[in-house]
């Protein structure tokens, strides 16, 4: 009977222990979750920024050739007028 005890209290224990391993091992997992959950929106809000980054290079550099075309146009206006004073 005591024999039958002391097994008992011992996987009563182990069982404890089991079950302390599992709140950790899900404490963990929890955290990783979480951890993972911001790495994703902290590359989400990067992959935005990038996106964003790329369409105003995009639109600043087709103002940079309207800008371009526009000042070739003025000084071959200027240069006409130029020879047209002469």
């Amino acid at each position: 009977m005591q024999q039958r005890d002391k097994a008992l209290q011992a996987i009563k224990e182990l069982i404890k222990q089991k079950q302390d391993d599992i709140l950790q091992i899900e404490s963990e997992i929890s955290g990783v979750r979480n951890e993972t959950k911001r790495e994703q929106e902290t590359s989400e809000d990067l992959s935005n920024k990038l996106q964003k980054m790329k369409s105003d290079e995009e639109f600043l550099k087709e103002r940079q050739q309207e800008i371009e075309n526009e000042r070739k146009r003025l000084q071959e206006q200027f240069m006409m007028l130029k020879n047209s004073i002469q």
